[in-house]
């Protein structure tokens, strides 16, 4: 099965009015990060969590969020932080409740997601 962008849509309410041209350019890209021959019958929900993290990240950076602090001193007060990136590595899944599930998933059904 393929999943659409009404299939995002459904599958988290929360981007029901987003762009479907926004979500289909997510799941064009999404093969490159979720490996289909290792996820097996769970590739439909690792592509859907994988879409929604991207999708999540997409609107904290559109809201000007910050990335993670990579300097900090404490007098006086200096604080550096990373970009927020739309594309992330594995590492960086752990950001949004998607991700996490995504690792969780990937974990139980020994998929593997693209570094």
């Amino acid at each position: 099965m393929s999943v659409t962008a009404a299939d995002i849509q459904a599958f988290a309410s929360e981007f029901a009015g987003t762009d479907t041209a926004t979500i289909a350019l997510y799941l064009v890209m999404a093969p490159e990060f979720v490996d289909v021959d290792r996820f097996g019958a769970q590739h439909d929900l690792a592509v859907r969590l994988w879409v929604c993290h991207q999708l999540t990240l997409n609107v904290e950076q559109a809201a000007g969020a910050a990335g993670p602090i990579t300097s900090e001193s404490v007098g006086p007060i200096t604080r550096q932080y990373g970009n927020v990136s739309v594309l992330t590595a594995p590492a960086d899944l752990s950001r949004t409740n998607y991700g996490r599930m995504l690792v969780a998933l990937s974990r139980q059904y020994g998929g593997r997601l693209a570094s």
